[in-house]
């Protein structure tokens, strides 16, 4: 079950056991109230605050929803941050220089560039794996 239908849940059974709690007002206001007493007008203001208790109540989930989905986009926006800032500070040049390598003779690969292209490869990799761990 994921957070959203958990507080979903929450929010349905709080709103109940309020509704419960001012009929139960309203049945212990009528039974306890003397006899000739004027006990409407209490019985209407406990039911008249019933609405605004429970609009408050879904003004606080829908409040707490944004605030989910914030913490959600501000995550991915720091991920796209930080992938930018590896591709340019030199992932998307390795990743270039070892696909150009892997693609190319042996022959043709310059004898001092071997050690560059494969620490290319392997920053390339280690690239890939940590992409494959990121959902």
């Amino acid at each position: 079950m994921n957070g959203s239908s958990r507080n979903n849940n929450v929010l349905v059974i709080v709103a109940a056991v309020v509704f419960c709690f001012v009929i139960a007002a309203c049945v212990a206001v009528f039974a306890a109230a003397p006899e000739g007493a004027n006990t409407g007008s209490l019985i209407t203001l406990l039911i008249g605050q019933l609405a605004p208790t429970l609009v408050a109540l879904g003004v606080l989930a829908k409040v707490n929803a944004v605030d989910q989905k914030a913490d959600a986009t501000s995550a991915q926006v720091s991920q796209v941050a930080q992938d930018t800032y590896r591709l340019t500070n030199g992932l998307l040049d390795a990743k270039v220089r070892a696909g150009v390598a892997d693609v190319l003779p042996d022959h043709l690969i310059d004898p001092d560039a071997r050690e560059q292209i494969a620490d290319d490869r392997r920053v390339r990799e280690e690239q890939h794996e940590e992409s494959e761990e990121r959902p």
